[in-house]
């Protein structure tokens, strides 16, 4: 059958010859494209790589998760949030009972004192000079001996705070001298609460981390394609979301290794504008706008052949079709994604008989 349908084809072009024309165009006349069978799709634009919707992962950008710790070893005494909370900068999360922490306070209680005592001691120094009972040289050690106590009390108030002690509560002990019992470790930003690693009654280490709070006013896309897709990807392409019309992203980054099970990349991509209605971890479907001058275009995968290494389909014209170079962006099983500077949105492409096309092509010493 095959063999008859080889004889066929060639007689048909031999009783109907092929006229070679500029540019790799085969002239035939319509009852000689009835006649070996061509059909013809035409082909239809996309804006999008791939041609098709890619999943992807809503993420925290790395620079917006906050780690929540003490500097304290101590027993967890109350848990403030839940995860998946949103909290505001400075809302309690957590209490912490340490001795460690009545330590410090005593430290820094101690410091006070000193510093206090300097103050003192300078003030007096300084009105005895006023009055010329004492030399210059010893309000100069006075003063020496003050700025080192501020020094020493500033130390032990930043340590506190180090420690998750708030100002208010430094503050109140500075005017008290009552060391607190408890320690309440704070949000440092607005966001929400993404993990709580303790329990209530839970014993901890000193740094051990507590919770992580994300600021979730910007948020970015983790995307997977196909590796070799990628090419064609720029950072700045245009990111679509299709779960949220009028929320677009901005492509950022293409990773560069590639998963040997299911060879595919990561591309992270930033998400533009208000973010309300996404949030992390969401699974969400998008599209990469193509951002090149030539056409993506959608044609049947039966369209396109190769030859010499190169891929291409034979075009529709006037008087008979045109042996096309395009370039392959993706594949599936029906269709092919692609780009040509000679195919437009109207091409119509052949879709049947073409090794009949390729066969009178390359007998005229085309793709060579």
């Amino acid at each position: 059958m095959k063999s008859l349908s080889l004889l066929f084809i060639c007689t048909v072009l031999l009783l109907s010859p092929v006229i070679e024309a500029a540019d790799n165009h085969l002239q035939l006349a319509p009852e000689q494209i009835d006649a070996l069978g061509i059909q013809t799709q035409a082909s239809t634009a996309v804006d999008e790589i791939g041609g098709r919707t890619l999943p992807a992962r809503v993420r925290i950008p790395p620079d917006q998760n906050h780690t929540v710790t003490s500097q304290f070893a101590g027993r967890i005494a109350a848990i403030r949030v839940v995860e998946g909370q949103h909290v505001e900068a400075g809302q309690a999360l957590i209490e912490l009972n340490s001795p460690g922490l009545l330590q410090q306070q005593r430290e820094y209680l101690d410091a006070l004192n000193q510093q206090q005592l300097a103050q003192a001691d300078y003030d007096r120094d300084h009105t005895l000079f006023a009055a010329g009972i004492i030399p210059e040289r010893r309000l100069l050690n006075t003063r020496v001996r003050l700025q080192a106590a501020r020094a020493a009390l500033a130390e032990q108030e930043q340590l506190l705070s180090l420690g998750g002690v708030h100002e208010d509560a430094i503050a109140r002990l500075r005017e008290t001298h009552r060391p607190l019992a408890s320690v309440t470790l704070h949000a440092p930003v607005t966001g929400i609460v993404t993990d709580l690693m303790p329990t209530a009654g839970q014993s901890v280490e000193a740094g051990e981390g507590l919770a992580q709070v994300a600021a979730v006013d910007t948020l970015w896309l983790e995307i997977r394609l196909a590796a070799e897709q990628a090419r064609e990807l720029k950072p700045g392409m245009q990111i679509r979301l299709n779960d949220a019309p009028g929320l677009d992203g901005t492509l950022l980054s293409i990773g560069q290794r590639v998963d040997p099970a299911t060879n595919t990349l990561s591309l992270w991509a930033r998400l533009d504008g208000a973010t309300g209605g996404m949030r992390p971890g969401q699974l969400v479907n998008v599209r990469i706008a193509s951002g090149t001058h030539e056409k993506t275009l959608s044609i049947p995968a039966d369209a396109v052949f190769q030859q010499g290494g190169e891929e291409y389909v034979f075009v529709r014209s006037d008087t008979g079709f045109v042996a096309t170079r395009v370039r392959v962006l993706s594949r599936d099983n029906d269709s092919v994604t692609l780009q040509s500077a000679g195919l437009g949105t109207d091409s119509r492409v052949a879709i049947s008989g073409i090794a009949a096309l390729k066969a009178a092509w390359l007998g005229m010493g085309g793709g060579e």
